[in-house]
């Protein structure tokens, strides 16, 4: 694609130089070209949809680029145009300015008025707006084409004279820029439409009416839901460890969701039955390993440094409320640091290494059991059975630990590439059929599905991006 791009690059700068040495317009021939060669790019065969997201992110990214180039030019040639001599005064020429941005904004309107009436052939239940032309006059003029045209403008005539009233050119096409530039910011929010308010039951100040649909947040809830109850149903003995490990990842992505959107008063009973299965499990952690020691299974070194383990999972449990990132982060970190220091302990302990390590999988194993018999246990009380909220807790909790006792057995390899990347697709399809499904139920608005829809897209792309790499 960049390749590409660079070519469609040399392609412009060489349209540009052949209209210049024929004493054409190179802007305008460099414009044309682009026109040409997208319709014969649209109507090739070989061009596919990733093509043209690739396509539309690479010419936003030169286009910021260019745009940026203006304005490094517009402060450079700006006060070089003021000197404008005896011919002109400023004020005058300023009057020229506004006058050229009136055009340019009245061409815009008028062509995007045309434009609405030409569409109502075949969109009968559509109108004309001239507030719609006011807006798109405002928002598309900024004079960077006009300034490239004025730039393009030689310096000296053929006769090696300079060229007459360049600097009052380059000096109307800087303030046409910096017009449009505060008319945009002045007008538009006049003419954007103002949200529809009504003045609520035993209120006194208005509020904006909206429609009645799910919110976003709570929508992507429901889709990673979808995904989660679609890839349980794809569970096997064969695919256990991975299936455990997307269904966390999706799990967290729910818990981010409610973090950010939920409601406190929803929240906290969510937060109080975790923080509460979270304690039951810990304690089953602690007393797996206090047996495995009094079995001699474990060395001290491995039940203290599990110990310090739980310690810290414990002590981190307060993070379920504050939800603070930078804590987060850094307790990350921290948790990298000591991973490391206990490798270098286990590296230079005068025990063997491999026993070690077969000591700690084997207390993280007998652990992750313990806490799951102790969640399972708690459940099948009446205090378990009368809350939804622990029950869905549990699960979260039973998938976490599960997934931990799945992940010594993985492996990996080819074949479990191809597992893991059918349980992928199958998650992101759920995603799409459910959000499908909320669209028709009219729960979610059009313009919330499509957002979905789209991270949806880019998740798949990410995806496959990663598989062929």
């Amino acid at each position: 694609m960049l390749s590409c791009a660079w070519c469609c690059n040399y392609l412009a700068h060489s349209c540009y130089t052949l209209a210049e040495e024929v004493h054409a317009s190179g802007v305008i021939a460099v414009v044309v070209s682009a026109i040409v060669q997208n319709l014969h790019t649209k109507n090739d065969a070989d061009y596919s949809g990733e093509l043209h997201v690739v396509g539309i992110n690479t010419w936003n990214v030169f286009g910021y680029l260019l745009n940026g180039y203006i304005f490094v030019i517009l402060g450079i040639e700006l006060p070089l145009a003021t000197e404008l001599g005896n011919v002109i005064s400023v004020p005058m020429a300023i009057w020229y300015a506004f006058i050229t941005w009136v055009v340019i904004f009245g061409m815009r309107v008028i062509w995007t008025y045309i434009n609405q009436w030409v569409r109502l052939k075949n969109h009968h239940n559509e109108t004309a707006s001239w507030r719609v032309a006011l807006l798109s006059g405002l928002s598309g003029v900024r004079g960077a084409v006009t300034m490239a045209g004025v730039l393009s403008v030689p310096l000296v005539t053929d006769a090696g004279m300079p060229f007459p009233q360049r600097a009052l050119m380059l000096f109307i096409a800087a303030v046409v820029i910096i017009i449009s530039l505060l008319a945009a910011i002045i007008f538009l929010p006049l003419l954007a439409e103002k949200p529809k308010t009504q003045v609520p039951p035993g209120e006194k100040s208005p509020q904006a009416v909206v429609a009645q649909h799910m919110s976003e947040p709570r929508a992507r809830v429901y889709v990673l839901q979808s995904a989660v109850r679609e890839i349980e149903t794809r569970r096997r003995e064969s695919n256990q460890a991975i299936a455990y490990e997307i269904i966390l990842r999706y799990q967290m992505q729910i818990r981010q969701l409610q973090m950010r959107f939920m409601k406190i008063d929803k929240l906290s009973p969510i937060l109080k039955a975790e923080m509460n299965l979270r304690e039951i499990a810990l304690d089953a952690e602690r007393s797996a390993l206090r047996g495995l020691l009094v079995d001699e299974k474990i060395t001290p070194l491995v039940f203290a440094s599990e110990n310090r383990r739980i310690d810290r999972v414990e002590a981190d449990l307060d993070d379920l409320i504050t939800h603070d990132k930078t804590k987060r982060t850094w307790r990350q970190l921290k948790r990298f640091v000591i991973s490391t220091r206990r490798s270098i302990r286990i590296w230079l302990s005068d025990d063997s290494s491999d026993r070690l390590i077969a000591e700690y999988k084997l207390a993280r194993h007998e652990s992750s059991k313990a806490a799951i018999a102790a969640i399972s246990t708690y459940l099948a009380s009446e205090d378990g059975q009368a809350s939804k909220t622990d029950q869905t807790a549990a699960y979260n909790l039973i998938i976490m630990y599960r997934s931990r006792l799945e992940h010594q057995k993985h492996n990996g390899g080819q074949s479990e590439a191809l597992v893991r990347m059918d349980l992928e697709v199958a998650g992101l399809n759920a995603q799409r059929e459910a959000t499908q499904h909320l669209y028709d139920a009219h729960f979610i608005s059009a313009e919330t599905g499509l957002r979905i829809r789209q991270m949806i897209n880019f998740a798949e792309a990410g995806l496959l991006t990663d598989e062929e790499e």
